[in-house]
């Protein structure tokens, strides 16, 4: 089992409201209506201060924000929380990942003296990104970025392949270089499986707030873009049962157990 002294890496969920509706992302409908059982809300500055005392932040070595169900740039006080971490622990290395659509260049400045990173998650370009980052705006992406990297930032652009934008890696790397990204990552999804069945779809529906079909994702059509693992699943598991075969087969090692 973990002991409270051996912590020494954090991922913190700060909120679970987001400003974008990303047609795969399990805290919406196929990017439409939010998923009731989700609560939205945030932790405040109050919060984490009680939950993350100066001791226990002197111990750790990371806390990375990356949000599962929400987007950590849009809760109140994230720039409030990093800057208290820093002031508890100057060797800390602090993170965080976001759409970067939101807040103003001042914001950005501020978060660029207080973290040792920002991962963007921009898929594709101006004229794709808003096909899976649905309700965010190139405009301010741009802008938040450039006044991150222009504070001294490290900012890293991730960008998770479709069949929209494959065709778009190479000239959105070369983008992110004239603008100072000190990194370019390729990610490749594992969404298009259905994880209650573990079938491998080849596209899924993004509909509108009232459920209405608007257009389909598609995984890329070039195979190295394809998430590994899902690809192996689809060769090996044709069936529901073969994947609820695969798990109960499957010997599960589980860290926080031992």
């Amino acid at each position: 089992m973990y002991s409270y002294k051996d912590i020494k890496r954090v991922h913190l969920e700060i909120t679970s409201l987001c400003n974008a509706a990303c047609p795969l992302c399990s805290r919406n409908f196929f990017g439409g209506q939010v998923n009731p059982q989700l609560p939205l809300t945030e932790l405040s500055l109050r919060d984490i201060k009680k939950i993350f005392p100066p001791d226990f932040v002197e111990q750790l070595q990371l806390i990375y924000m990356c949000g599962n169900y929400g987007d950590p740039m849009v809760a109140k006080d994230a720039l409030e929380v990093f800057e208290y971490f820093r002031s508890c622990n100057q060797k800390i290395r602090l993170g965080i990942h976001t759409n970067g659509s939101g807040r103003t260049p001042e914001w950005w400045k501020r978060l660029a003296k207080t973290v040792d990173y920002c991962c963007f998650g921009i898929d594709g370009l101006e004229n794709t990104n808003h096909i899976y980052r649905r309700g965010t705006n190139w405009e301010k992406i741009m802008q938040a970025a450039t006044a991150f990297i222009e504070a001294g930032g490290y900012a890293m652009w991730q960008f998770i392949v479709f069949r929209h934008n494959e065709n778009q890696i190479e000239e959105a790397e070369e983008l992110s270089r004239k603008l100072g990204f000190k990194e370019f990552l390729v990610r490749k999804t594992y969404r298009f499986l259905t994880p209650s069945v573990g079938i491998k779809i080849k596209d899924s529906p993004v509909v509108d707030r009232k459920g209405n079909l608007e257009y389909l994702l598609e995984e890329p059509a070039n195979a190295q873009f394809r998430n590994s693992a899902v690809v192996q699943i689809e060769k090996g598991m044709s069936e529901p049962k073969d994947f609820v075969n695969h798990l109960n087969e499957t010997e599960i090692s589980c860290k926080v157990s031992r």
